[in-house]
Parts: structure tokens; sequence; C-alpha cells
């Protein structure tokens, strides 16, 4: 067949087809152990919280904590993009905006709910409240990324973490400043929640 019998319309179609058999890892090579990176370092980071409320530490800390997990995860997540032997499409997903634009807007609630908050709660509630906007914008960055790998043409297996996810950590954003157990606990339990469901996604997605 000469290159002029090539039709590029069914070129393509065969190209999309070979797409949507594509695995989260084969689009973005490594991606699938980052989720044993996540899993250990968020889910760590959240237990150390609640341990750390014994020791009445001031917020400074706990914020210096978790800005640390975020260093840690944007250093990983930078080093396996840049070692990634795989050329990506200028139309793949760019985890970096993602993750910056969650934290931006994180950042824009709590300035204006922040004095609300202090003003109605106090204690356990206020460090309940705030990070309960946190499990909602994660849980939201995780469907909105799992929409974007369909769109990406990721096999649904791929994409089912990040549903998942998405939905256990809304409910639990949703549910932990009304209940006084979730409130001193609530940062453990996610951690624990949270590394389960990334060992369970790192053997989903193989």
């Amino acid at each position: 067949m000469s290159e002029q019998d090539v039709d590029p319309q069914d070129l393509q179609r065969e190209l999309d087809q070979i797409k949507g058999a594509m695995g989260i890892e084969e689009r973005y090579p490594g991606q699938r152990r980052m989720w044993l990176v996540y899993g250990v370092v968020i889910g760590l980071t959240a237990i150390i919280t609640n341990v750390a409320f014994t020791a009445d530490l001031p917020n400074a800390a706990y914020i210096a904590l978790w800005y640390g997990m975020v260093g840690v995860i944007a250093v990983a997540q930078w080093r396996l993009v840049s070692n990634a032997s795989t050329e990506r499409s200028s139309s793949g997903l760019d985890w970096w905006i993602l993750l910056t634009a969650l934290i931006v807007s994180l950042h824009a609630m709590w300035t204006s709910l922040g004095p609300l908050i202090a003003e109605n709660s106090t204690g356990a509630a206020r460090g309940a409240h705030y990070f309960s906007h946190v499990l909602i914008f994660l849980g939201l960055g995780l469907l909105v990324a799992g929409n974007i790998l369909k769109a990406e043409r990721i096999r649904r297996r791929d994409r089912l973490p990040f549903y998942a996810g998405g939905v256990w950590m809304l409910v639990l954003g949703a549910l932990l400043p009304h209940s006084r157990y979730l409130q001193l606990t609530g940062y453990a339990l996610f951690g624990v929640l949270f590394l389960i469901h990334s060992v369970a996604a790192y053997a989903l997605t193989k």
C-alpha cells in the first residue's frame, strides 16, 4: 500500500483505538508508583498531625508539616516528569497546574471564610473546619483528574481510584466538622484510609 492509499481519518481512528486501551502507566510512566508515594507521605502526615495534638503545638508547626508534605510530593512529581522517557502529547494532564489551582483556590476560600470560622468555633472544631476544606478540595481534584483522564482515553480501571477517592473524601470532608469524634480523630482516620486507598490503587492499576 502506497502512502497515497492511506486514509488519514482511518489512521486517526486506529490510533484512537490504541489510546483507548492505554493504562495510566503507559501514558504517564511512573505515575502508578506515585500512588505509593502519595499514600505514605500524605497518610503519615495526617497521622502525625493527629498525634501532635497531644503536644499542643502552635499553628505554625502544623502549617510547616503540611507544606513540607506538599513540597515532598511536588519534588517527587517533578522528578518523575523529568525522568520520564516517553513523550506525552501536549493535551496530556498537567499535574502541576491541577495541584497549583487546588492550593490557590483553597487559600482563596480560607481568606474568605477564615474570619467567620474563627469567630464561631474554637479548638478542635476550628481545625476540623479547615481540614474539611482540604478534604473537599482534594476530593474535587481527584474527580476532575479522573474526568480529564477519561478524555485522555485512559482505561476505566485506572480511573476508578480517582473517582472512588474523590467520593469518600467529599463525604468525610462534609461530616468532619459536625462530629466531635471526627474532630479529634479525623486526621488519623483520613491518613489510614488514604494509605489503604493508595495501596489498592497501585494494585488495581498494574
